[in-house]
């Protein structure tokens, strides 16, 4: 996390007496931990506990601070290759730590660990998909930072071992959780404005660390990203934003992106067909072509772009299918401008006065503007102009007044699906939730939806067995008794099962943004990562 990055969050923590929050949430656990071991009597306190792999500078921000105000999470170790990283790291945080910590010399360790439930792991982005397959293999649940992977077959893989071993994978895009975003897709769905017509967006950071051309770390770094065919760049770490911002929904299916034409999207299919093949529909009857694809080499390292340009057009059907027409087919272009290293003024300053992300989202019948569209919680707006196109050319003849700023820090359309119940009821998040913490929710959540029901068909198996050893005794008593017919989707006492209706992030979407970054650096001349 940059020193701009860290002072936001501190500003943003003091001004919503988040610090405060913390202390009192860090005491409610430490007294649920001691009462948990120290009487039998009390039910068992069961919080999730997180592992992380790296003692990353973005740590505090990502998993830390989340952790700290989640009643029922703990994060219990933290890793790194320099043991004394993660000891380091631990005593900086220590006051948002409650409990014990472990500090590992390798993220191995972590694995071995049977005291871990999840990790999270914020790792170079070569390293993402060897450590989370790890992760899955040894039992944990995986929150792995964006990219998911170096490139669309290993992303296909790790899908795969995520089916294999019934543990929850989430590509940790964090904004896609906040209530801010579920507005503007609501907008796009709800059929009011018509069809996207096109998708604008734009970031722009300063390049505020490192040294000058260096990239996404300082010069003595790069050998060994070579080494691990970590090739980086801002369509990997921030362009990638742009591909998860809300696409037309097809008119058959509703879904919500395109799949690359030319390489198969499903996310079920073999990791190991990965070859190019002439353009075709991809899922959901959804395709994409990259029509332009400009980077801005790094100075140092030509293979690495600092900022990328792109044009890419989104369709329902084969872009080469002249009677795509008939089917009531659509096209949608996605205008692309990302700068991960917006150059300082004079080679001195950095330009730390950028905008903050945006994106500019044209309909049939509306503009809709959403200003900081990757950082909401740090302040957003949602603001809708009224348009008249003219029928024959599109083009816009005429614009109304503008709406009123639109902003949503607490529900929304998609939290408002998981509304506690058991809790009077209550809006789920707070005005002060980062979008770290809002993706935190999802994610365990999603495993305690995960875990339930793992949980209830053990005791369903084991109240199958008992069932049919009566049914032995009794036939040969001549009673025969009928076995239990009891759904997996209810407990024992007959309860429903829990099931998380709240924001996620597929793992079949994250492969196919994949196929589009992949597609991307192909246009733009550049090998595709990791290959």
């Amino acid at each position: 996390m940059s020193w701009v990055g860290r002072l936001l969050l501190y500003f943003h923590d003091w001004n919503n007496i988040v610090n405060s929050i913390i202390r009192t949430t860090t005491t409610k656990k430490l007294d649920a931990l001691a009462s948990s071991a120290t009487s039998a009597d009390n039910a068992p306190f069961r919080p999730l506990r997180i592992g992380v792999l790296g003692a990353a500078e973005i740590n505090y921000l990502s998993i830390i601070e989340p952790v700290s105000t989640h009643p029922t999470a703990l994060i219990t170790a933290i890793a790194a290759r320099d043991k004394s990283r993660a000891e380091a790291q631990i005593a900086s945080f220590k006051a948002s730590l409650p409990g014990p910590v472990k500090a590992y010399g390798s993220y191995d360790e972590v694995l071995a660990d049977g005291d871990i439930d999840a990790v999270y792991i914020p790792l170079p982005n070569s390293l993402h998909y060897r450590w989370a397959v790890a992760a899955l293999e040894a039992g944990k649940h995986v929150l792995v930072e964006k990219p998911v992977t170096s490139n669309a077959r290993e992303a296909r893989a790790l899908a795969a071992a995520a089916h294999r071993t019934g543990k929850v994978a989430l590509e940790a895009f964090h904004w896609l959780f906040h209530p801010a975003a579920h507005t503007v897709k609501a907008m796009l769905t709800g059929g009011e404005y018509g069809r996207v017509v096109s998708v604008t967006p734009t970031m722009f950071l300063p390049a505020a660390r490192g040294r000058a051309g260096s990239g996404r770390h300082p010069v003595p770094v790069r050998p060994r990203w070579r080494e691990l065919d970590g090739l980086d760049g801002p369509l990997h770490h921030h362009h990638h934003h742009h591909h998860h911002l809300p696409q037309p929904p097809s008119p058959e299916s509703g879904a919500s992106t395109g799949a690359r034409t030319g390489t198969s999207t499903n996310a079920g299919q073999s990791a190991q067909d990965g070859q190019q093949g002439p353009e075709r529909t991809g899922t959901h009857g959804l395709g994409f072509k990259v029509l332009e694809a400009t980077p801005r080499i790094n100075a140092t390292d030509k293979l690495i772009d600092d900022a990328m340009n792109t044009v890419i057009s989104f369709s329902s059907g084969d872009p080469s299918d002249d009677d795509d027409d008939d089917r009531g087919s659509w096209e949608t272009k996605a205008i692309t401008a990302c700068d991960l290293y917006v150059p300082k003024l004079f080679g001195l300053v950095p330009r730390v006065w950028v905008p903050p992300p945006s994106v500019k989202i044209e309909c049939e019948r509306a503009e809709i503007q959403f200003t900081n569209f990757a950082g909401p919680w740090l302040g957003h707006a949602i603001v809708v102009t009224p348009v008249t196109r003219d029928a024959a050319t599109g083009r816009i003849v005429s614009r109304g007044k503008k709406g009123k700023p639109q902003k949503c820090y607490v529900g929304g359309p998609v939290w408002e699906l998981e509304r506690d119940h058991e809790d009077g009821g209550k809006a789920v998040g707070e005005e002060w939730w980062t979008t770290y913490r809002y993706q935190l929710e999802g994610f365990v959540r999603k495993i305690r939806e995960v875990e339930e029901r793992r949980e209830e068909e053990g005791k369903k198996n084991e109240d199958e067995d008992e069932n049919a050893q009566n049914e032995n005794r009794d036939v040969v008593n001549d009673e025969a008794r009928p076995r239990s017919t009891s759904s997996t989707s209810h407990s024992k006492h007959g309860r429903p099962g829990y099931v998380y209706r709240g924001p996620w992030v597929s793992l079949d979407l994250s492969v196919r943004i994949m196929d589009v970054i992949d597609a991307v650096y192909e246009k733009a001349g550049l090998p595709v990562r990791g290959e």
